[in-house]
């Protein structure tokens, strides 16, 4: 961002006032709806809660694949701690139905792609499909006005994630402070702990152990994800060709697989030819692994490298260490979980996170808080893992974790003992 010091943006200086007016009415309006929903389903499930045993659950997921990642242990709990007793039923995005399926997390899987939501293209409300089995209850995690109104009609009770706070309903306050919004957050994985606890009482907890203690890389192989959902949350081909080389120089045994959709294809090729002089150490499998292979795929890789998204989350199930490259999104809310080693790089800018509806600081393309990562960063944070892996070092169940701090990369453990969602 030329023209522009880094403590500048930290600060919000040099915003101009009527972007800062536009970007602030909208986060008003989004922060707003967002909070009058919580309060509607915080009301309903005071006055209207969910009463006696759960024989049929209607799981309601219409969001991306790192939503659906992030709830499998959920449901696979569900499952599980209703010893077959239970049976699932969940609402999804088409792009989630082959993952879900062949989880076997679900006994059926219900497809329905949410304007809201959607990457796809938008369908119809199944209410014909979802209304041939009477359900006991239903869990909300991500919704649209559709599913609410037909949860409503059918006076099915449930509960809801939209209760817990979400730093995204305070995303407008810094516009007008220069300051982070303050407040509590939590992760994810913790909200679907509490509901299953609500819907569940007694019964064992949501397990997330993944393969990290049962694998071993058969070598350095560095798995470098291009892609991501969001246009806000893309790096360039330049900075991860300068990444990638660093790495292969660091080490001669490396070898670095890239990774995406058929759409990141684009990306790779520029990448791969500015590594062409390492001929067969890089390779590029964009849009050539389906998303219900993919998880195998990173398990025989020594690190996964990648933005904030779906297959950032399927490597944290995978049991690789992980460098994540977040924002604007929180790491306090969706930052990757696992027992493997962990480091996440993350700009703490004031005014993320944000509603990714577009950049503050920037006509278009990528968000500020992604272009201040370097590749000099990554890779530091790479080689801290990849050092510890070839040192024979342990977590001991701790993720690495790294924030942004006045201009150095800072890494510092997470104890157990401290809470989940703290950074």
């Amino acid at each position: 961002m030329p023209g522009i010091h880094e403590a500048d943006r930290l600060r919000g200086e040099g915003v101009p006032v009527l972007r800062r007016a536009a970007f602030f009415s909208r986060a008003v309006a989004m922060s707003g709806a967002s909070a009058l929903q919580a309060l509607a389903h915080v009301l309903l499930e005071r006055f209207f809660p969910v009463r006696g045993e759960i024989r049929r659950l209607l799981v309601i997921q219409l969001g991306q694949i790192g939503d659906y990642v992030l709830t499998e242990p959920f449901l696979r709990a569900v499952k599980d701690g209703g010893r077959g007793e239970v049976t699932v039923a969940v609402l999804l995005d088409s792009i989630n139905a082959d993952l879900c399926a062949a989880s076997g997390v679900a006994d059926e899987v219900i497809t329905y792609n949410s304007r809201k939501y959607t990457r796809g293209t938008e369908s119809f409300f199944p209410a014909a499909e979802l209304g041939r089995a009477r359900y006991d209850a239903a869990v909300w995690l991500r919704g649209d006005m559709k599913a609410f109104a037909w949860l409503l009609k059918r006076r099915l009770r449930f509960v809801s994630a939209a209760k817990y706070p979400l730093p995204l309903r305070r995303s407008w306050s810094p516009v007008i402070t220069g300051k982070p919004a303050q407040g509590r957050s939590m992760h994810y994985a913790e909200c679907l702990e509490d509901l299953f606890g609500q819907l569940f009482p007694g019964r064992p907890g949501i397990s997330r152990v993944n393969a990290a203690s049962h694998r071993e890389a058969a070598c350095e192989r560095v798995f470098v994800h291009i892609g991501s959902g969001n246009a806000l949350r893309r790096w360039p081909a330049v900075r991860y060709a300068e990444l990638c080389r660093m790495l292969l120089e660091r080490d001669g045994a490396t070898r670095i697989t890239l990774v995406g959709s058929g759409a990141d294809d684009a990306v790779a090729l520029p990448i791969m030819d500015a590594l062409v002089e390492y001929g067969g150490r890089v390779e590029n499998l964009c849009g050539r692994i389906e998303l219900t292979g993919l998880k195998g795929l990173l398990s025989t890789g020594a690190l996964y490298i990648g933005l904030d998204s779906g297959p950032m989350h399927i490597a944290a199930s995978a049991g690789i260490p992980i460098v994540a490259m977040m924002g604007p999104q929180s790491p306090k809310v969706f930052r990757p979980l696992g027992t493997q080693d962990i480091n996440v790089v993350y700009k703490d800018f004031f005014c993320s996170p944000c509603w990714q509806f577009y950049c503050l600081h920037r006509a278009n393309g990528a968000g500020a808080c992604v272009l201040a990562i370097s590749a000099g960063e990554v890779f530091r944070a790479a080689s801290s893992i990849l050092e510890s892996k070839d040192a024979g070092g342990a977590t001991d169940g701790d993720e690495l974790i790294s924030k942004r701090v006045g201009g150095s990369l800072r890494p510092r453990r997470r104890g157990k003992s401290e809470g989940a969602a703290s950074l």
